[in-house]
């Protein structure tokens, strides 16, 4: 083998080596624009969840908030309410007084039946005297 050869050898074995390499990067370069757009898939989902996430999130703090106003709401008025409920001290006083009334009450009575015994034998002595 002559020099010659030996040259065109090393320049065919380069021409191949150049082709490998152009195929290589032209596989490369069709394997980053592949892994590109798999990217860009993926990416996409997970905004259109994203979105949807926050859609459920913006729609539960909707409910959240409208229960929250109606508890606030209910709070406000029991406190309302409670303001006018009677004391412990009224009602004591209002036992102290129901006591008082059913005492008085009770000396009605007797005085009731004492009056009730006299008109009979008042109503009596009139039957017995007019006949």
């Amino acid at each position: 083998m002559n020099w010659l050869e030996i040259i065109k050898l090393a320049f065919t074995a380069l021409t191949f080596l150049l082709s490998l390499t152009s195929l290589i990067v032209a596989a490369l370069i069709r394997r980053d624009s592949a892994a590109k757009a798999a990217l860009r898939t993926v990416q996409l989902e997970l905004a259109s969840r994203i979105d949807v996430n926050q859609t459920r999130q913006d729609s539960q703090l909707a409910g959240m908030t409208t229960r929250f106003d109606g508890l606030s709401l209910q709070v406000s008025q029991m406190a309302e309410a409670i303001k006018h409920v009677p004391t412990h001290h009224d009602m004591t006083a209002l036992r102290e007084a129901m006591t008082s009334l059913s005492n008085v009450v009770a000396e009605l009575k007797g005085s009731q039946d004492a009056n009730t015994r006299m008109v009979e034998r008042m109503n009596q002595y009139l039957m017995e005297r007019g006949t």
